[in-house]
């Protein structure tokens, strides 16, 4: 093989047509260019690539016959572009042929080189699974993890490898592999005497990690390996393994990982630095339901707790998905399934249906400010009070003016021959000055006929008609 040649600026031409030919594919007109003299390693900025080499476009495009032939004319396998990254970072996805990645390491790529955000080419292959979702190859984690030299390097996220074992344990499940992965991985690291106790920038063990998918297997695995893990250990928020168990609450090993760390000193009712407790984090998940909601009840959690903002865990079953990681990358606030089965568990428990937060919001408030009909409608069933103010003044009905379909399931229940509608907040406003201001036509017109006052001036002296012209450009309603 030919010797490595320096990245240079001459012959731009020549080595700009190089690219272009790699880009295509055109195996051909890249070795006629090489024998021309046509640099590899040419180092060149566009608005695809940014700035690399031809050979880095080459791995990136997953052209295997083109890398061979531009290792043969002098290939840096350890050149990096502006990121600091070599070719071989762009070789541990799935979507790269695993044989390119051999080449690289035969032809001496450095696994351990760091690039300039502080990963090597594993951590960045783990960091860009678990920040964006982008695929590798198994394989390839424990190629790189056999020949990487320090096992003990923080990610540019403050992991370490020990603590990547969730994503390891959530792509081995995702590909249904029967091989334990994750045993696997962790066998490898404590056997070369890395720490499980180790602690990622956020203060969390490789029990917490284990925890938040639910791997059993593996909390078993790390306690086998060690007398020193402490299932007590609390990160910078103050959660503990069990509050990230509960973050993922429909994983088959709930119940499973729930009774061991119960029985190795973790607390059903132990509140974060934020004051919420596991059930807290059970009933906020996406994932949300009846048997992990009923297991936490039946191990003692008290299903009246708050946190510091006095958020009780029916407020947080009404809530989007706020507390602890989605599920689903391009839905940011995913809808919850199964909420008003919970609802129902946790009103049944104990745990009163016009409860109120520091703020003075009801589970009914919340629910009318997410449009959901169907809450809406288990909560009313249950006793929610529709005349119940918060610190502001607002009503359940002021919040049911934000949308049609809600504002119609509210009045189902409570019949306006029954409510207040022009009933004011403490800026003034009636149900009338909401509904107008929210542009919500329909209700607007149902509000009149139920006899709501165009005539009440908010607090800013300003009455429905006003809201309208200043709003919408609306002379009447």
């Amino acid at each position: 093989m030919a010797e490595a040649r320096p990245p240079d600026r001459t012959s731009i031409d020549v080595s700009e047509k190089l690219w272009k030919a790699v880009k295509t594919g055109d195996y051909n007109e890249v070795k006629d260019l090489l024998e021309k003299g046509a640099n590899p390693n040419f180092l060149t900025s566009n608005l695809i690539d940014g700035t690399g080499t031809p050979f880095h476009s080459a791995v990136r495009c997953n052209k295997l016959n083109i890398v061979r032939c531009m290792l043969e004319y002098g290939a840096d396998v350890n050149l990096v572009d502006e990121d600091g990254d070599s070719p071989l970072f762009s070789a541990v996805y799935k979507s790269t042929d695993p044989e390119i990645r051999n080449i690289l390491l035969e032809s001496g790529a450095n696994v351990n080189l760091v690039n300039n955000a502080g990963n090597t080419a594993l951590l960045h292959m783990l960091e860009g699974y678990v920040l964006e979702g982008l695929e590798f190859d198994l394989e390839a984690v424990f190629q790189l993890l056999d020949m990487c030299s320090n096992l003990e390097q923080h990610s540019s996220s403050g992991r370490s490898l020990i603590h990547f074992v969730s994503a390891i344990h959530l792509f081995d499940e995702k590909s249904n592999s029967p091989n334990n992965r994750c045993l696997q991985f962790l066998a490898k690291l404590i056997d070369r005497r890395v720490s499980v106790d180790k602690r990622d920038s956020t203060g969390a063990t490789v029990l917490h990690a284990l925890a938040s998918v639910a791997c059993i297997e593996g909390i078993q695995f790390v306690s086998d390996s060690t007398i020193t893990v402490d299932a007590t250990a609390r990160d910078m928020k103050g959660q503990t393994a069990l509050h990230k168990l509960c973050g993922n609450p429909y994983s088959v090993d709930f119940a499973n990982c729930l009774n061991w760390l119960l029985l190795h000193g973790c607390n059903v009712n132990e509140a974060d630095c934020y004051g919420r407790t596991a059930l807290h984090y059970a009933t906020s998940s996406q994932l949300t339901n009846v048997s992990t909601v009923q297991a936490l009840i039946n191990k003692g959690a008290n299903v009246k707790a708050v946190d510091k903002a006095g958020l009780n865990p029916l407020h947080m079953c009404v809530l989007p998905t706020v507390l602890v990681p989605v599920m689903e990358e391009e839905d940011e606030y995913p809808e919850k399934a199964g909420v008003c089965d919970v609802i129902q568990l946790l009103a049944s428990a104990g745990l009163e249906v016009n409860s109120t937060d520091n703020a003075g919001f009801t589970p009914l408030h919340f629910a009318l400010r997410e449009k959901d009909v169907a809450v809406v409608t288990k909560l009313l069933q249950l006793g929610a009070g529709a005349t119940l103010k918060t610190r502001t003044g607002e009503t359940a009905l002021h919040r049911s003016t934000f949308d049609y379909e809600t504002f119609e399931a509210f009045m189902r229940f409570e019949k306006h021959d029954n409510l207040n509608v022009n009933i004011q907040d403490n800026s003034g406003s009636t149900p009338l000055h909401w509904a107008v201001w929210y542009h919500e036509v329909i209700v607007v017109k149902k509000l009149l006929e139920f006899g709501a006052s165009l005539s009440i001036k908010d607090g800013m002296g300003n009455t429905p008609c006003d809201i309208a012209q200043r709003r919408h450009g609306k002379h009447s309603l």
